[in-house]
């Protein structure tokens, strides 16, 4: 009976507050919403599939560097191991602080790259949402929008995977008019608007 009673009141908070959203929309006629899926527009943004793409080749390229000294640390280790100096000779020591100071080397190559990358990644996602934020107003003001809101344009009724249904399912927008979804035409101006800008 205490758990009818609780929600009961849920519910009737919640048709409350979606009689007041209904009201203030209504005194308002002038508002319309907008919709954008960002994870949609970041997928088919030429500019971020090049960066992104270059980021990875960069990666790549340091991550062959790295290689080449851990086969360094590895013949360093080979040799020392097959050293023919006693342990408490000059020569033993020379040779296991030269494989010391490789791995050392290795470490610190690694950490660095590490973070220059997780920086570099962050400013390419910074900027290029900015573009997409500008581009997504501008279109706003174009069409006539007073405000746009993030979506998902997943079809729920389409989805089989349980926790992406349940997400779908949890989203802000249950019922849009295509024309509302502003998604495709902010991907077609930034790829037009990048294309020249790449070629050059």
């Amino acid at each position: 009976m205490i758990r009818f009673t609780r929600l009961a009141v849920i519910a009737a908070i919640f048709a409350g507050f979606t009689f007041a959203q209904t009201e203030a929309f209504a005194q308002n006629k002038s508002t319309r919403i907008g919709l954008v899926d960002m994870a949609k527009v970041f997928e088919n943004y030429q500019r971020f599939k090049d960066e992104r793409e270059a980021l990875k080749d960069e990666l790549k390229k340091r991550e062959t560097e790295i290689k080449a000294l851990a086969e360094q640390i590895k013949a360093a280790g080979e040799e020392l191991k097959n050293s023919p100096y006693g342990k408490d000779s000059p020569q033993y020591a020379a040779q296991e602080k030269k494989v010391i100071e490789l791995n050392g080397l290795i470490k610190s190559k690694q950490a660095t790259i590490q973070r220059e990358f997780l920086r570099r990644e962050s400013t390419m996602y910074k900027d290029i949402y900015v573009e997409v934020t500008q581009m997504v107003g501008a279109a706003a003001e174009h069409y006539g929008y007073t405000m746009v809101i993030r979506f998902k344009a997943e079809d729920v009724a389409a989805q089989d995977d349980p926790q992406k249904l349940i997400q779908n399912m949890s989203q802000l927008v249950i019922y849009h008019q295509e024309t509302d979804d502003i998604t495709q035409r902010v991907i077609e101006v930034l790829n037009k608007r990048y294309r020249p800008v790449a070629g050059r």
